[in-house]
C-alpha cells in the first residue's frame, strides 16, 4: 500500500520509496525514511496527503506519495 491508499487518520510505518534516484533522494530531504512512523491527517483536492512525520507536517502531491510504500501500525503499537 501507499500512501495515496490509505484512510484518513491511519497510522503508518514506511516501508520503502519508489521511484527514481532523484525522486527518493527528495523523500529523503523531506524527512522521509524507511522505518518512519506517520499518521495521515487530510486528502485534498486531486488526493493530495497532509501526513505527519515526526513532528512535522508534510502535504504530497499524490505522484509523490504513491511513491511512499508503508503498512498498517498495528493497533497498541502507537507512532514514534
Amino acid at each position: 500500500m501507499n500512501l495515496v491508499d490509505c484512510p484518513i487518520g491511519a497510522r503508518v510505518v514506511v516501508t520503502g520509496m519508489s521511484g527514481g534516484a532523484a525522486q527518493r533522494l527528495r523523500l529523503t530531504e523531506l524527512g522521509i525514511r524507511p522505518g518512519d512512523h506517520a499518521q495521515v491527517l487530510l486528502s485534498g483536492f486531486g488526493r493530495r496527503r497532509l501526513v505527519i512525520f515526526g513532528s512535522q507536517r508534510i502535504a504530497l502531491a499524490p505522484e509523490i506519495a504513491g511513491m511512499v510504500t508503508v503498512e498498517a501500525v498495528v493497533e497498541g503499537q502507537g507512532t514514534e
